[in-house]
């Protein structure tokens, strides 16, 4: 009886043990899925900010034709980060491409009668508002990212890591820098 016993509690505390893994396993696999809509959601960003580029430019063709090297820099740039694929490449291709904006509206700045065009303001403001909401959603992204990777690392959500075959989400890299771009003094 005494044996009985023994066998009765190694059984129950496996189908225990085995409980709580995939209780943890589901857990991590959600961790996952709220991650891929984080992803999401900076991929729907960069491709609104994609959107709004042309008008960007023919706004500031209109005024600057002959600025042509920042016109330059901006269509590569975009073309660039629309042919990126990995994490990496899209975090440098994106980078490149707000660097791009915020010179090109630079430039602008410089011409008065295009400061005070409305449209040029509406889409500088629009793309204010995006760079802030891509930072944002980059940020939340890397900070569950980093959460992430740590619990299925670590003993003993590692194994429900493998159980559910979940593998390290790469950090969205970029420079630290200011979203908005740069205005003059007294403006």
């Amino acid at each position: 009886m005494h044996a009985l016993f023994i066998v009765i509690a190694v059984i129950a505390l496996v189908v225990l043990l085995l409980l709580l893994l995939l209780r943890s396993a589901g857990r991590m696999k959600r961790a996952s899925n709220s991650l891929d809509r984080n992803w999401s959601d900076i991929e729907r960003l960069f491709k609104q900010r994609q959107d709004e580029l042309p008008r960007l430019i023919q706004t500031c063709r209109s005024f600057l034709p002959a600025e042509t090297g920042a016109f330059k820099e901006v269509s590569a740039t975009r073309a660039a980060s629309q042919r990126a694929v990995t994490t990496g490449e899209k975090a440098k291709a994106n980078s490149q491409l707000h660097d791009a904006i915020h010179a090109l509206v630079r430039e602008a700045k410089k011409h008065p009668e295009l400061e005070r065009n409305a449209t040029f303001s509406q889409l500088e403001a629009r793309f204010e508002e995006l760079e802030e909401r891509i930072s944002e959603r980059i940020d939340s992204y890397n900070d569950d990212a980093g959460s992430f990777n740590a619990r299925i690392t670590r003993f003993p959500t590692s194994i429900s890591g493998r159980i559910a075959k979940l593998r390290p989400r790469p950090l969205f890299q970029t420079e630290a820098r200011d979203v908005r771009p740069e205005t003059r003094a007294g403006a």
